[in-house]
């Protein structure tokens, strides 16, 4: 039971020492860390997986998929029984 308590207590710490700066700033909030989110990486080119491939499909032309027609597309040869 003493370990648990030991255990809690130091969580706890933990917890209010990471958030020190977000808890006791007025307007604080968690960094954002993300890659779209950060100027200097955008600044030079470099996006998210995401965005990068929403470029690329803009920069080539490449239409998205509709998943149901594609399937309709391919099973439309088919007999079913």
């Amino acid at each position: 039971m003493q370990v648990f308590l030991v255990a809690i207590v130091l969580i706890g710490a933990a917890l209010v020492l990471l958030g020190i700066k977000i808890f006791f700033t007025k307007g604080g909030t968690f960094p954002n860390t993300h890659i779209g989110g950060n100027k200097n990486m955008s600044d030079r080119g470099i996006y998210c997986a995401n965005t990068t491939d929403r470029l690329d499909q803009k920069q080539h032309g490449v239409k998205r998929l509709d998943i149901r027609k594609l399937d309709e597309e391919l099973n439309k040869d088919q007999i079913t029984c």
